[in-house]
C-alpha cells in the first residue's frame, strides 16, 4: 500500500540530493563519462530495455507505458534534430500529438472511462 507522505518525502529528498550534487560539481565528471562512453551507454540502454521487457512480459500495461515512452522519446529526438541542429521548423509533430490526444480522448468518452480532464476539452 502506498503512503503519500512517504512518496512525497522520497521525492523531496531526491530533489535535494540532485541539487546538492549539482552545487558541488559531481555531475561534471558523470557528464564527461557519458560523453566519452556514448556507444557503451547505448548498448546498456538496449540491454536494460530487453531486461525490462523480459521481466514484465506478462504485464501488458507496463509494456504499453514503455512503448509510449519510447514513442515520445523518438518524437523528441526527431524534433531536437530538426529544430535544434538544422533549424527547420516542422509542425507535423504537433499534429501527431494532437491526433493522439483526440483518439484517446474519444476512447475515454465512448467507453465511459473517467478522463482526468473531462471529455469536453476535445472541442477546445
Amino acid at each position: 500500500m502506498e503512503k503519500q507522505h512517504l512518496i512525497i518525502s522520497l521525492l523531496a529528498s531526491g530533489i535535494v540530493v540532485v541539487l546538492v550534487a549539482a552545487w558541488f560539481g559531481i555531475f561534471d565528471s558523470v557528464s564527461r563519462s557519458f560523453t566519452e562512453h556514448e556507444n557503451a551507454m547505448g548498448g546498456f540502454a538496449i540491454v536494460a530495455l530487453l531486461a525490462l521487457v523480459a521481466f514484465f512480459h506478462e504485464d501488458h500495461f507496463v509494456l504499453l507505458l514503455v512503448i509510449t515512452v519510447l514513442l515520445y522519446s523518438v518524437a523528441t529526438l526527431g524534433l531536437n534534430i530538426q529544430f535544434g541542429y538544422a533549424g527547420v521548423l516542422n509542425f507535423c509533430w504537433s499534429f501527431f500529438f494532437w491526433r493522439r490526444r483526440l483518439y484517446f480522448g474519444g476512447i475515454e468518452c465512448e467507453h465511459g472511462i473517467a478522463a482526468s480532464p473531462p471529455c469536453w476539452w476535445l472541442v477546445a
